[in-house]
């Protein structure tokens, strides 16, 4: 939200600056008098009825409309384009700075007012200076950060979808402390009856080509939470599971096993093997 504001007054910025130099040129040159009357670099009080640098003359109304259609399209660009970077918001605080100086004076005028005049290039004003910086920039920037933004918007695909795997398959896991349901919140999982607290990390490639995220059998000996990733690049991406306790602070919880047909049977290998033993069984009963 911060960071949005400061394209806003950068904006706000350059209309002030556009809107004030017009002013100073309006107020104490006549229309078509030079300051200084000769020399490289002169201002020059003269109007515009064109687009910048006096392309497009006599299309007032048609240049309202493309003012306005270029402030949305940057707005839009600026929303769909995260995360943004500095230069971007600078180039497009210019931008919509300079088109918003500009359309000001064509609603008011039916003209914007040029003053800067230097040597053979057409009179020009601080909104077109704005404006055409603005679009180097972003020529500019085009190709550099727009891949590294596609993979930043990748690894979040990645890891979303990384999280809400693990998630369905931890749904009806057994809390190790009390044998509660644990129940899936935006860190990990809690127990609904004690309050147990269990954290995961994940570890995810970034770096390769996106591919279906989804849950495969684990190898023998290999952690059953683990995820792997589908396609050509298969590769594990194994998450580490820690459970807070009220005697301490972390440990890791042995992994739980599951039943032939694929369900948690709620309780851990060890236990698993304890309760099957002979000695926890009773009068006339046989091992399975």
């Amino acid at each position: 939200m911060y960071k949005d504001l400061v394209l806003l007054q950068l904006a706000a910025l350059i209309f002030l600056a556009d809107q004030f130099t017009k002013y100073l040129a309006r107020a104490f040159l006549d229309f078509g008098e030079s300051f200084p009357r000769y020399g490289f670099i002169r201002i020059t009080h003269t109007q515009n009825t064109g687009s910048a640098f006096g392309l497009f003359p006599d299309q007032n109304t048609a240049l309202i409309l493309v003012a306005f259609l270029g402030i949305i399209i940057l707005a839009l660009l600026y929303r769909n384009l995260r995360p943004a970077t500095n230069l971007l918001r600078l180039s497009l605080g210019l931008q919509m700075g300079g088109a918003a100086g500009n359309l000001l004076d064509r609603l008011l005028q039916g003209h914007v007012t040029d003053f800067v005049d230097i040597g053979p290039w057409p009179v020009f004003n601080v909104a077109d200076s704005s404006i055409v910086t603005g679009l180097l920039l972003l020529f500019w920037l085009h190709g550099i950060p727009w891949e590294r933004f596609g993979r930043g918007r990748q690894a979040e695909e990645i890891a979303e979808a990384a999280r809400s795997a693990l998630m369905d398959q931890r749904q009806s896991s057994w809390c190790p402390v009390c044998d509660g349901v644990m129940e899936p919140v935006t860190w990990g999982w809690r127990c609904s009856t004690c309050g147990v607290k269990e954290r995961i990390e994940q570890v995810i490639d970034t770096h390769k080509p996106s591919s279906e995220i989804s849950t495969h059998p684990a190898a023998s000996g290999s952690d059953p939470d683990a995820v792997y990733r589908g396609g050509p690049d298969f590769e594990a991406t194994h998450s580490y599971r820690y459970v807070d306790t009220p005697d301490a602070t972390a440990h890791v919880e042995p992994p739980i096993s599951q039943d032939e047909d694929g369900q948690h049977s709620g309780l851990t290998e060890n236990e698993e093997a304890g309760a099957a033993s002979p000695s926890n069984l009773g009068p006339g009963e046989r091992p399975e």
